[in-house]
């Protein structure tokens, strides 16, 4: 992804969000980072399946096992494209990001369960995460990314 289309997205959150609430979009933004991972590890995943010859719906069906994943597995609940759907945005937040730290409990994952500790309507969250919706992240460039993403957390303004 460019940086570019980080920073201008990154600049629309300063109208959407005081400091107090950087914790939370700091999380969205690496829920969706982990997604975006664990995505593209799914479809590694599933195609060598289907090299090997396994058919399509049994291929389905092994690539939700927790075994297969060698960084993270995100349980069906707790995806990117579930939560978009979920009618109590904040409270399925809450709970996929729970789902994910009890799935990957040998893996220290840089994202904290934080139950009401943030003032973001749903309205807003809902607008954050259209937002996020357009930046698709690859493994092997974060580290740029990411350098762009704490930059602006630690210069929001207070609105």
């Amino acid at each position: 992804m460019r940086i570019e289309t980080i920073k201008e997205v990154l600049a629309k959150y300063d109208g959407l969000i005081n400091k107090a609430n950087k914790s939370f979009v700091r999380n969205l933004l690496i829920f969706k980072y982990l997604n975006d991972c664990f995505d593209q590890e799914r479809n590694i995943i599933k195609q060598d399946f289907l090299i090997r010859g396994i058919c399509e719906v049994e291929a389905k069906q092994l690539i939700e096992e927790h075994a297969y994943y060698n960084v993270v597995f995100i349980p069906v609940c707790a995806r990117w494209n579930t939560l978009k759907q979920a009618s109590n945005i904040h409270e399925s937040i809450s709970t996929a990001i729970e789902h994910i730290l009890e799935s990957n409990p040998n893996i220290h994952l840089p994202i904290k369960y934080e139950n009401g500790t943030n003032d973001i309507d749903d309205f807003t969250t809902i607008a954050l995460m259209t937002l996020i919706e357009v930046l698709q992240f690859e493994a092997i460039v974060i580290q740029e990314e990411w350098k762009v993403i704490e930059h602006w957390l630690n210069e929001v303004k207070d609105v």
